[in-house]
């Protein structure tokens, strides 16, 4: 169970131990690289070099103005490799979400073109990120509805990544035995194509699942196999040293140390030669693990040293923790049960750190991860909705034309109408400006009509002022003929033509106003129409006490009377009531 224990965390963590998992056959194969014009090709090719010289804010750069450029005036197609190319780049740096949208974005316009080829690719290659995040069921969905399409659409190499990948999820989940079923698929097909990459991968994992089901021999066999073939693709020299890796570690669980230690040797020998910092660890970590199922644990120590030196310098967490593991296992089968006891505190330590690095990363990756949902949710209700608008297109076309026709037929009648309703409207006007001016000059010959009343009544009553005077004059003068005079001047005074004058007038201007105040009280008298005539007018109490030739008070007490009358409650002012009707 060595072979599991060691390869098993590598798995979980992104198949760190297995290189060829993730590296054997990734290139995605729909789409060429002509089909991108030479502007955001360099584009790209800036964002790839800047990859390389660690300059994240320089790549997003790059890759931003790259797909500027392929939006505003690509074709489909160019837009397609555009957004491919921009997520395997984003993924390089790691920025994953980033990363997520760029290959959604290539999945829409694969819809589009019906690129069935590179829609697969894109599935298997977008798995890795939901393996990354933990989403296995995510990532399997993915792989499972990419070796569907492959199989129909008779795309084998898009089948045999997908069916050596689904392998993987199921031996992470600890299923070897459908592991083995799907590896053995992509043997067959890797064959049938020919690919070497591909049969050399399968071979290996098949060998890792007999290894874990106590078939060692069997598991021999096809490391050997698998070694064979990549011997010879000289670039694949890492991955042959991982090969190397798992037959020096089924050697030494054997306890064959000179088996074990030729394939070490040789594994070493090419890390050193051809590897990065993170694969010379790997050897180390995989000699100290050779030398441990040898009972060597002062030697696989030294070995373990480097490795941990090589993990803390290029922060290769992971890395860090399983060497830790390991010492803690050398120590305990040494018997120093002190220095195991250390070595297992600095082991939680990592883990917990790297778990809390974990969970902060994954919590902004949700959110990001949920965004990019929403957003494809928002693609396919455009996509319905285009649907939709083609179809109502069609029927809309038809009607067009009729509707067309229909316009050019009653076109000259509505011009017509138009230009009589025109005139029409004119007249109309007309007539209310007319009608307008007609009001305004009753008004004021209304006004003019009270004014003159209210300045006759004033000399009147000055007059009779005069003669009043006159009366109590001493005995001698011509007594009776002043009072006669001053009887016809009373007269004159209570004469009506010149209200009548004024009624006329009003209700030639407010036709329904005596009508409304007798339909609330029909048994109104003529003065109380006198009254509200007046105060309809906006007279003032001391104008109406001129008109009618009574004083203020008896003005005030007619006032409210009429509001008894008008059924008016106390609150209640009678010159709006009278304004409103």
């Amino acid at each position: 169970m060595f072979l599991l224990r060691y390869i098993r965390p590598g798995l979980r963590a992104g198949f760190l131990f297995l290189p060829l998992l993730l590296f054997a056959t990734r290139q995605p194969q729909g789409g060429q690289p002509d089909d991108i014009r030479p502007v955001v090709r360099q584009w790209l090719d800036r964002a790839t070099a800047a990859v390389s010289h660690r300059r994240a804010d320089s790549v997003t750069y790059y890759l931003n103005r790259a797909l500027d450029v392929s939006r505003r005036s690509g074709s489909g197609r160019e837009q397609m490799l555009s957004h491919y190319r921009a997520a395997k780049i984003f993924q390089e740096i790691d920025a994953y979400s980033r990363a997520n949208e760029q290959y959604a974005a290539a999945q829409h316009w694969a819809h589009q073109l019906h690129d069935t080829l590179t829609s697969v690719d894109l599935l298997i290659d977008r798995s890795y990120l939901y393996d990354y995040w933990q989403m296995r069921d995510s990532a399997s969905a993915f792989l499972s509805r990419a070796f569907d399409m492959a199989h129909r659409a008779g795309y084998r190499k898009g089948k045999a990544r997908a069916a050596l990948l689904l392998g993987n999820m199921y031996w992470a989940e600890h299923k070897a035995g459908q592991a083995l079923e799907y590896y053995r698929q992509a043997y067959d097909i890797a064959r049938n194509i020919p690919d070497s990459t591909g049969m050399a991968a399968a071979l290996q994992n098949i060998g890792l699942c007999l290894a874990q089901n106590g078939d060692d021999a069997g598991a021999l066999e096809h490391f050997k196999r698998s070694a064979g073939i990549l011997q010879k693709i000289p670039s694949k020299r890492l991955t042959l040293a991982g090969a190397y890796g798992n037959l020096a570690l089924l050697y030494a669980r054997q306890g064959d140390k000179a088996g074990s230690f030729a394939y070490l040797n040789r594994a070493m020998d090419i890390y050193r030669r051809y590897g990065n910092a993170e694969q010379k660890a790997i050897g180390y970590h995989t000699y100290a693990r050779c030398l441990y199922e040898l009972k060597n644990y002062s030697l696989s120590n030294r070995y373990l040293d480097s490795c941990v030196a090589l993990a803390r310098d290029n922060r290769f967490g992971l890395m860090l923790q399983s060497a830790l593991h390991q010492y803690f296992l050398n120590k305990k089968k040494a018997g120093d049960y002190r220095g195991a006891l250390d070595f297992a505190e600095k082991y939680m330590r990592v883990k917990d750190s790297l778990s809390t690095r974990k969970y902060h990363r994954q919590l902004a990756e949700l959110n990001v991860k949920y965004k990019t949902r929403e957003r494809q949710h928002q693609i396919r209700q455009l996509q319905l909705a285009k649907r939709q608008e083609r179809a109502r297109f069609r029927y809309l076309l038809v009607a067009s034309v009729l509707l067309l026709l229909t316009f050019l037929a009653t076109g000259y009648v509505l011009v017509q109408k138009r230009k009589i309703a025109r005139l029409q409207w004119e007249k109309i006007r007309l007539e209310a400006k007319n009608l307008s001016d007609e009001l305004a000059r009753k008004n004021k010959q209304l006004s003019e009509h009270a004014l003159h009343m209210l300045h006759k009544n004033e000399l009147l009553s000055g007059i009779l002022k005069r003669l009043e005077a006159l009366i109590d004059a001493p005995p001698g003068q011509d007594r009776e003929h002043l009072k006669q005079l001053q009887g016809e001047i009373r007269k004159m005074l209570r004469a009506d033509k010149d209200w009548e004058v004024l009624s006329r007038h009003f209700e030639r201007i407010n036709e329904d106003f005596v009508r409304k105040i007798r339909s609330v009280n029909p048994h109104i008298s003529t003065n109380d129409l006198r009254l509200a005539t007046l105060m309809k007018m906006n007279l003032t109490n001391k104008e109406i006490a001129q008109l009618l030739n009574i004083n203020y008070q008896s003005v005030k007490n007619a006032q409210y009377r009429l509001k008894q009358k008008l059924n008016l409650a106390p609150g209640e002012n009678l010159r709006v009531f009278l304004a409103s009707l």
